[in-house]
């Protein structure tokens, strides 16, 4: 009998006789009994290669289809237009995340401390905690520290999205999730650490996404950082209201640009006119602010060309209930929405609109996916440009073993 995690439940009694399944939308639940887990675990470095490349079969292709284990994800027809081809030539369009714990969420670090949710570790039962709400990222505050003490950086960077990418690259929390075009990059990153865990590996249609959480007329493409969509979700980080919002699009230049982009008329109206707006569905157009968008980004440093990057770009706000009773509750913005939860909600509507899949990496062979992926040239050298990263590699790469055993170096 399958039971979404109750925290509430006495928990060390719960999962004495418990596993976890995470489904097809990415969203993890906990089980009784061990029935098996019904996504499929890369225990092989040949596992994660067949997502991408199973159906290769020695012809050459125009628009080579995608892989089977793909398509619910990458259907070649326009959503909303069913007889326009897909744009993108596959796996051009799909993005891949890997991370070490399965029972981690799939949420940008600005957000993390925010949000109350439940961890447990399925291999350490005693590691079960709840993650309260003792604390939040003061996002608009931080920003403007960070952007106030880096002159020498503010010639460079413009835009508010090419703040929140160095942020991010300084891992300073911020509302930008890390993924990359690179599926063996991603599994690297499932294998890195934590061996007594799973990890996972995500698959991400970032044009499937923002055809339904774009406020733009280019729906289905993938955003560029000069987007309306990024310019208003990345404004959003320094801007508390949406009449911030908008003084900081103005003072930006870009206001003008924006509100001839927004296809919604509603999202118009409260973008200009704010609480004050008339005959409008306030909670429609949060929520619509609320929502993410997949985003390429210009890869500023070495670290995000090696990788690969592209990002989510989340929209939302988080609030220090004290400080939002200062607000009208129709000029704040709502929480955001997580790829997950996001993901199954549009599914279960319509199939097609899919957007998620994930893929279980077997804690097991975390170890051997290391070892793959370290002779084919994916470890921390390849990947961290940093001097740290390429002395601690170089360090581990010639310790040799005087008895002539293994030692892991990747």
């Amino acid at each position: 009998m399958k039971k979404t995690f109750n925290p509430k439940h006495d928990a060390s009694k719960y999962l004495e006789d418990s596993d976890y399944e995470i489904n097809e939308f990415g969203k993890i639940t906990y089980q009784t009994n061990r029935s098996k887990n019904i996504i499929k675990k890369i225990t092989d470095i040949t596992d994660a290669i067949n997502i991408v490349a199973g159906n290769l079969d020695g012809q050459k292709y125009s628009f080579a289809p995608p892989t089977k284990i793909l398509n619910d994800i990458f259907e070649g027809k326009n959503i909303s237009h069913p007889h326009v081809i897909c744009r993108y030539k596959f796996p051009f369009g799909i993005w891949f995340r890997g991370q070490s714990r399965i029972c981690y969420n799939l949420e940008p670090s600005l957000y993390r401390e925010s949000i109350k949710n439940d961890i447990v570790c399925p291999k350490h039962k005693h590691q079960y905690r709840s993650r309260e709400v003792h604390s939040y990222y003061e996002e608009t505050s931080m920003f403007n520290h960070f952007v106030t003490r880096m002159p020498n950086y503010q010639e460079n960077y413009t835009t508010s999205f090419d703040w929140l990418c160095l942020m991010q690259h300084y891992e300073l929390p911020t509302r930008l999730l890390d993924w990359t075009e690179s599926i063996l990059i991603a599994l690297y990153f499932a294998v890195r650490e934590y061996d007594n865990c799973d990890g996972v590996l995500y698959a991400l249609n970032p044009g499937r996404l923002n055809e339904i959480a774009r406020f733009s007329k280019s729906k289905r493409h993938i955003c560029i950082p000069t987007s309306a969509d990024v310019i208003l979700r990345s404004n959003m980080a320094i801007s508390r209201t949406i009449d911030q919002l908008r003084s900081n699009l103005m003072r930006e230049g870009t206001y003008e640009v924006v509100l001839a982009e927004i296809q919604d008329e509603d999202i118009k109206l409260w973008l200009q006119y704010g609480k004050s707006a008339k005959n409008i569905d306030f909670n429609k157009v949060k929520l619509k602010f609320s929502l993410p968008i997949g985003v390429f980004p210009n890869r500023i440093n070495d670290r995000m060309s090696m990788q690969l990057s592209v990002v989510t770009l989340f929209g939302g706000k988080s609030y220090d209930p004290k400080i939002k009773t200062n607000f009208d509750s129709n000029e704040c913005f709502l929480e955001f929405k997580s790829l997950t939860e996001f993901n199954e909600e549009v599914s279960k509507i319509n199939k097609k609109s899919k957007f998620l899949s994930c893929f279980v990496v077997d804690k097991t062979a975390k170890r051997l996916l290391r070892e793959q992926l370290k002779r084919i040239g994916i470890h921390d050298a390849s990947l961290f440009p940093e001097l740290e990263y390429q002395a601690k590699f170089i360090k581990k790469h010639w310790r040799i073993p005087r008895d002539g055993g293994f030692v892991e170096y990747s």
